[in-house]
């Protein structure tokens, strides 16, 4: 094959298989950001990769967006969502957009202070998928809402789940309900008593790695008897128990029920000066008891020294130079003294508690089992806080005796506190990035002493930041600035006991990133607010337009309601004149104006019409009687003239009943009967008005 049609090898021509290997090793920033944006072939290969690992602990916004707008939900492996005060209301922003349940490839899920509210809508969603891990760190107390107790035992039974961490310092073991088969392999969990820690032991059959937290002493004697009755658990292989309080004994008699570990850490769990006393009985422990454990790993502290005794750090470090820590097991040992705060530490090169702030001293003693002289460069990988004044640690630097560090000291360090005095020292910000990996920064904090009042601290703040700024700007290397800074804005913190203005400042990289977003990414998102704008605009204009026209025709109305009430006598007038023909004895006008001021005095019309002609009636009505009575008894006396009924009636009874006719006699009486209560009426009338005769009924 010719050489000039060889094609040469390049990143282009790798599989695509081959690539997304390589993209586990990059962040997700990196691959979308810079990767994709090379040609079309990489956008392409961007967007079909299935695997990102999204961390948004301490990311900016502006990237948090653009990260998820990009990124299909089915696409991502593993998620990070933080509300600590670093990211603010990142997780009600996130479900506000998107649920969990739509992250179909999800394994691994960690949260950082989340609200038991959005937890719940959270491990709800678990449900439907293969997670494999599940972190929940925060502060919060979650035993309040059984709601979130539940959801979690739920998650805990999922058959996928195999790494558990609840480093929730408030949650009530005895409320958590495990499953019976439960498949979890790695748990790190706050157990305070050796009951629970047995009861956890008992319920996770598979479990591997234990990380116990905050594990407290009971009463030493039946702690040990209750110990000693149970079968040990040799599935454990980890180890680990961080900030607890127990003593040798108990440490011993914990680990005689996991004969088979193969790695121990103890992180600040027992003094430090017990541990050193009984060290010749923990060798021996080891050698008879743990056969098969490879690593022993401790970090062991003591700040509770007198000031005026200096501490001897080499008898501290001296029994671990035995041939037993130093060949055979090559666990080597290393102890810091720091002259203020008088801080003593113990600890193997390979941890390191990250929540112990540790306190830089130039002048600090080492003593290393390793490297035996004094103030060994060894690099503190494991230190992610760290305090120093820069005021003193300068001036001292810049003596004769002192310099800059020739490597970084703290390569791994996140949280970084300075004290200052009055101003910010010349050439410090050179000597941090010397000490410190500048770039790994999430938080920076800014202690100011001798300052008068909040006023001064102020002006004190704003003169420092500004030297440093200048600083900045003639470093050769621009980069040594963190680029992922994430303190909003800079607060003050007064103390009463110390006396001290704690300030946090976000760099100048971060304020320039937060003025230089991504256009692109979100010109269709501002495009579309704009338009829904305009159309909600349209709507306004829209609405406002027919309530006028409404309004009008209502005003409208009500001018012609009051003109016909003005002119009411007008119209009634014209009305009666033109149309209704006039009475000599009756006034139309008038009867027409109290019919309607008797309506609007809710007066009925007729009781005003009865009340007005009541004598005149009574006086027709009387004389119609009379005139009635008087045709009635005319009438009657014509008929006694000529037919007497009662005779009549009587002659009739007896013909009936010399024949024998009961029913036709019967019927007579009734009639008679009749005639007798016509009779008795009459009597009534007749005493009432003396028009008819005495003898009428009689006749």
């Amino acid at each position: 094959m010719n050489i000039s049609t060889t094609q040469r090898p390049s990143l282009c021509t790798l599989p695509v298989e081959l690539i997304h290997y390589i993209f586990r090793y990059l962040d997700a920033q990196t691959i979308v950001r810079s990767f994709r944006s090379v040609c079309k072939q990489f956008y392409t290969i961007v967007k079909a990769y299935d695997q990102f690992n999204l961390d948004f602990n301490a990311s900016l916004k502006s990237d948090f967006l653009f990260l998820c707008n990009f990124i299909s939900p089915e696409n991502i492996q593993s998620l990070t969502l933080s509300d600590r005060d670093e990211t603010p209301g990142q997780v009600e922003f996130f479900l506000s957009f998107t649920r969990i349940k739509h992250f179909t490839r999800l394994r691994y899920l960690t949260l950082f202070e989340i609200d038991d509210c959005h937890l719940n809508i959270i491990l709800k969603d678990l449900s439907t998928l293969t997670l494999q891990s599940l972190c929940i760190h925060s502060e919060r107390d979650y035993s309040r809402d059984n709601t979130s107790l539940n959801q979690l035992s739920s998650v805990i039974s999922l058959p996928s789940l195999r790494n558990v961490s609840l480093n929730i310092p408030d949650l009530n073991l005895s409320e958590l309900l495990w499953p019976l088969e439960c498949k979890i392999q790695h748990l790190e969990i706050y157990c305070r008593t050796v009951d629970e820690y047995c009861n956890i032991l008992n319920h996770v059959p598979n479990l591997r790695k234990f990380v116990v937290i905050e594990l407290n002493q009971d009463s030493m004697d039946e702690t040990v008897t209750q110990l000693s009755n149970l079968t040990p658990f040799r599935q454990l292989s980890y180890l680990a128990f961080k900030h607890c309080h127990i003593d040798i004994i108990l440490l011993e008699s914990l680990l005689l029920l996991a004969p088979s570990i193969e790695r121990l850490q103890l992180i600040r769990s027992i003094d430090l000066h017990t541990f050193i006393a009984h060290l010749h009985q923990w060798v021996n422990f080891v050698e008879t008891k743990l056969l098969s454990l490879t690593q022993f790993e401790f970090f062991l502290t003591d700040d509770q020294h007198d000031f005026n005794f200096m501490v001897d750090t080499e008898s501290l470090i001296g029994p671990f130079r035995t041939s037993f820590w130093t060949e055979k097991k090559s666990w080597f040992a290393i102890c810091d003294y720091i002259v203020s705060p008088r801080t003593v530490i113990l600890y193997t090169p390979l941890i390191f508690d990250p929540e112990f702030e540790y306190v830089y001293e130039s002048k600090e003693i080492r003593r290393s089992t390793s490297v035996p002289s004094i103030n060994n460069p060894t690099k503190m990988d494991g230190v992610r806080k760290l305090r120093l004044d820069l005021t003193n640690v300068m001036a001292l630097a810049t003596s004769s005796q002192g310099g800059l560090p020739h490597n970084i000291r703290f390569p791994q360090l996140d949280q970084l506190t300075i004290r200052i005095g009055d101003e910010w020292p010349l050439g410090s910000l050179r000597f941090l990035s010397s000490l410190v990996d500048l770039s790994k920064l999430i938080k920076l904090s800014l202690q100011i002493t001798n300052s008068i009042l909040v006023l001064g601290s102020k002006s004190i703040l704003t003169k420092s930041f500004h030297r440093l700024l200048k600083e900045n700007y003639y470093i050769e290397d621009n980069d040594a600035l963190p680029n992922q800074l994430t303190s909003y804005g800079v607060y003050n913190d007064m103390s009463n006991t110390s006396g001290e203005n704690s300030n946090s400042l976000s760099n100048n990289n971060l304020m320039e990133k937060n003025k230089t977003d991504d256009h692109h990414s979100f010109g269709l998102f501002l495009f579309s607010i704009r338009f829904c704008f305009a159309l909600i605009n349209m709507l306004i204009i829209v609405l406002t337009l027919i309530t006028g026209f409404l309004y009008g025709v209502d005003l409208l109305l009500n001018m012609s309601c009051e003109l016909v009430h003005h002119n009411q006598t007008l119209l009634i007038s014209l009305v009666t004149n033109n149309f209704v023909n006039q009475s000599a004895t009756f006034d139309v006008n008038r009867t027409i104006f109290n019919i309607i001021n008797d309506c609007n005095r809710n007066i009925p019309f007729s009781k005003i019409l009865f009340e007005n002609a009541s004598t005149q009636l009574q006086n027709e009505l009387s004389s119609a009687i009379k005139d009635i009575n008087q045709n009635i008894f005319d009438q009657f006396l014509n008929f006694n003239n000529k037919i007497n009924i009662t005779s009549d009636l009587h002659l009739l009874m007896s013909i009936v009943s010399s024949s024998g006719l009961t029913k036709i006699v019967i019927l007579l009486k009734s009639i008679d009967h009749d005639f007798e209560q016509i009779r008795q009426i009459f009597h009534r009338i007749l005493k009432r008005n003396s028009t008819l005769l005495g003898n009428f009924t009689s006749n």
